[in-house]
């Protein structure tokens, strides 16, 4: 009886290391891709100045996207909180980005910007910032990965480069 039940024991113990192996094999593969937002559209946005040179903003964008064929986002959704003192700031939230077959990814960042006024009254928002994908819907619902992003906004537009490193 001891016999077969240790017969027993070392065939589960083989079974569960090359299901173990197999599993691995079969481990997601990490991807880097890059992408741009090249247009930006306001959908609300919500302005309160405190006190002069202190601005709190919360506001939702649709920005337009062009991703590579293999990780094809074709819009991001913005959902963001910015506070900005003397022109520096902080912005941070989640944002959730729409591939061309409609699923879904999303994720947080977090970033500094910094606001710069010149002669004449021109302005633009120079700024950056690190983001982290936490979930997914269909071919992306079990999307991992961190990236960076990089930025500059006029009156005239966005144009912001991503980078990130993602399994799924």
């Amino acid at each position: 009886m001891n016999t077969v039940l240790a017969r027993i024991g070392a065939v589960t113990v083989v079974t569960a290391v090359l299901i173990g192996l197999a599993g691995s094999a079969y481990a997601a593969e990490k991807k880097r891709f890059k992408w741009a937002h090249t247009a930006r559209q306001t959908v609300s946005e919500t302005k309160t100045t405190p006190y002069p040179d202190y601005e709190l903003t919360q506001g939702v964008y649709s920005d337009v996207v062009k991703g590579p064929a293999d990780f094809d986002i074709v819009e991001e959704r913005v959902f963001d909180q910015s506070e900005t003192v003397s022109g520096n700031g902080r912005h941070r939230g989640t944002a959730i980005d729409t591939f061309k077959s409609g699923d879904t990814a999303t994720q947080r960042y977090d970033g500094t910007h910094k606001v710069v006024v010149k002669a004449g009254g021109a302005w633009e928002v120079v700024y950056e910032g690190t983001f982290e994908y936490i979930s997914g819907t269909g071919k992306y619902k079990n999307i991992k990965g961190q990236g960076t992003y990089r930025g500059r906004m006029t009156p005239d537009g966005i144009a912001e480069e991503d980078e990130a490193e993602v399994t799924y």
